[in-house]
């Protein structure tokens, strides 16, 4: 539907006058623009922020100037140790997910503000019966500015604002996974390295016997099987300890990669780590544990914010059939009768056949999918909780096993045997079998304490890792 008036004007005086009143239009608009704030913005460099999303949702806000984020970049500078602290401190600034994750952010906060904008007016040119009787016509300028109406700036930034908040879920999540990834690696290499000062001994010991064995054999005092076993046993010992080494190495590549410098490859693996293997005796809660996560997870949060922009997007669709209004103002000058006239339009849409039924219908649709979403993320943490629950009560007890009882005694055991074997009383064979139990022992309490640290740091990280797997 569309209101055209026209208003003819004869006298100079009265064209001075229109023209006066257009130029007076314009200036106001340009200048209700700077004073809103609505100005245009020059480019502003990637990695910045502005609004801040703590605001209520739909709250229309002055453009703000932007203020840098903080993403200070720290280099591990190759120490002869490390704390657990250091290496998050860095992985927090460098990892390169987490950049990611604030990048979007970035975006969407800037999309906010694009989406609350004003339309800008257009100022154009208008020329009607150009040639007739050979003259110029009517020639003039006119002005023309969209009204948005039905509020649906502020429930566009209302969309933009709800997803902001998903967004910033989503870099907490992806800041938990970071630190998660980072401890369980950081504990990895605390037991490999435990692991490897263990074979260590164990392979100087291998080689004393299997140096005793040559001896005995060559006096005729022990069969050569018992120098084979031994030979044997020593080599197991070496291709065990290398192995350790080339896993060392990897674990600790993978830890530079996790901090966001893994391109460094002749950094040293630190001779000392400042952390400690021993865990306490003390079991975790299970439903204060539950209780934590299941109320401080960021994933539930995410679908809850999920779950406000689809209702954002349910008003926003159901103001979308409120037409805009298209205004607009013309003068023009007919050179035929050197009359000078102006029009004013204004016109909007008349929803009869298009009310957005279907765009309402969807948007009620994803609405009921984000909350079944949230009700699928419950379930997802509830049943991997208690998986991963169960590997740490089983791993707590073995520890606390292994320290009590295996250990000492499979220690006892050993120390009676070798005194046995020297006083002749045993055989070289039962001596070398003790002295692998006892080891043998200490290295699968070392693979207990490697599940221990692991499902607990997944549980203290709220059940979230793999930092590289997931997309933020």
């Amino acid at each position: 539907m569309r209101w055209t008036t026209s208003y003819r004007v004869r006298s100079p005086e009265s064209l001075l006058f229109v023209w006066m009143a257009v130029l007076m239009l314009v200036c106001s608009s340009a200048s209700f623009a700077a004073e809103t704030g609505l100005a245009r913005v020059a480019p502003v460099p990637p990695d910045y922020t502005m609004i801040s999303s703590d605001d209520a949702m739909g709250k229309l806000e002055r453009i703000m100037p932007p203020q840098p984020l903080s993403m200070e970049t720290e280099v591990l500078v190759s120490p002869e140790s490390f704390s657990l602290a250091e290496i998050e401190a860095t992985a927090l600034g460098n990892n390169p997910t987490i950049t990611e994750s604030v990048a979007l952010l970035n975006a969407a906060r800037w999309r906010r503000l694009q989406v609350g904008l004003r339309k800008n007016p257009k100022l154009g040119y208008i020329g009607d019966e150009i040639g007739d009787d050979g003259r110029a016509g009517q020639q003039g300028a006119l002005l023309e500015q969209t009204i948005v109406r039905g509020q649906k700036r502020q429930l566009n930034r209302n969309i933009v604002t709800a997803e902001i908040r998903r967004l910033e879920q989503s870099l907490a999540a992806r800041r938990i996974r970071v630190l998660t990834d980072v401890r369980i690696g950081f504990y990895d290499l605390l037991v490999i390295q435990e692991r490897e000062k263990t074979l260590t001994q164990l392979e100087s010991i291998s080689q004393q016997t299997q140096d005793t064995a040559w001896r005995l054999f060559e006096a005729q005092e022990s069969p050569k099987t018992d120098y084979l076993q031994a030979r044997i046993e020593h080599d197991r010992v070496q291709l065990d300890l290398q192995a350790a080494e080339t896993t060392k190495h990897a674990a600790w590549r993978q830890l530079l990669a996790l901090a966001g410098i893994g391109l460094v490859d002749n950094m040293p693996v630190p001779a000392r780590l400042d952390g400690r293997l021993e865990p306490t005796t003390k079991i975790i809660s299970r439903d204060e544990m539950l209780a934590r996560v299941m109320t401080a997870h960021p994933e539930i949060a995410e679908a809850v914010a999920g779950v406000d922009r689809a209702r954002a997007s349910i008003r926003r669709a159901r103001a979308e059939p409120v037409s805009d209004l298209d205004t607009g103002v013309s003068v023009q000058y007919d050179n035929a009768t050197g009359n000078t006239f102006a029009s004013v339009t204004a016109a909007f849409e008349i929803p009869v056949w298009d009310r957005n039924q279907g765009g309402i219908g969807e948007a009620c649709a994803v609405l009921r999918r984000t909350q079944a979403h949230v009700a699928h993320v419950e379930q997802r943490l509830l049943a991997k909780f208690d998986v991963l629950y169960g590997r740490y009560l089983v791993a707590h007890n073995q520890v606390l096993r292994f320290r009590s009882t295996i250990l000492p005694q499979t220690r006892e055991t050993q120390e009676l045997i070798a005194e046995g074997y020297r006083q002749g009383d045993l055989r070289f064979l039962d001596y070398l079998t003790a002295q692998r139990t006892y080891y043998q022992s200490n290295l699968r309490y070392l693979d207990v304490l490697q599940e221990y640290w692991r499902s607990l740091n997944l549980l203290n990280g709220l059940l979230l890792n793999e930092s590289f797997a997931s997309r933020p």
